[in-house]
């Protein structure tokens, strides 16, 4: 639902403002932006008042809430693992990955103990790698 009607309050003193803004609060209005006060001749308050919602988003905005999971996925667009949204003031500071899924870049140098029953040649060969990730950390390698 979007914003379905608006109302500047205009007040020359705290006291009407106040008794204006418990008024339409509890007529379900709700404020939009700050309290406005001017010093000319005389102090004047104004807030603006909407009703409805305002959280309508454009096609490129999307609302999530902290401690949503969200699908994290690597440049190729596959998904790869879920990630937990974190959000402070209003805005997503991290996205966690659970224990068992580690980010490994690029020419990332591990230290990691390698098992394998095979001895390995000298060469280029193409081997399939399994491995063991805890606590969001390559902790294992298993070469077959």
């Amino acid at each position: 639902m979007a914003i379905t009607a608006c109302q500047i309050l205009h007040a020359n003193d705290y006291g009407g403002m106040n008794q204006q803004l418990t008024s339409a609060l509890s007529a379900g209005w709700q404020p939009m932006g700050y309290l406005r006060i001017t010093n000319n001749d005389q102090q004047d308050f104004y807030q603006m008042m909407y009703q409805g919602t305002n959280v309508d988003v454009n096609a490129y905005q999307s609302i999530v809430d902290n401690g949503q999971v969200l699908p994290v996925k690597n440049s190729a667009g596959t998904v790869t693992a879920n990630g937990t949204a974190s959000i402070s003031q209003s805005a997503i500071n991290s996205v966690s990955l659970p224990d068992s899924t580690a980010i490994v870049t690029n020419t990332q140098v591990l230290s990691i103990p390698v098992t394998t029953g095979l001895a390995l040649t000298i060469g280029t060969a193409t081997r399939k790698i399994t491995l063991t990730i805890s606590g969001g950390s390559v902790t294992a390698a298993s070469i077959s």
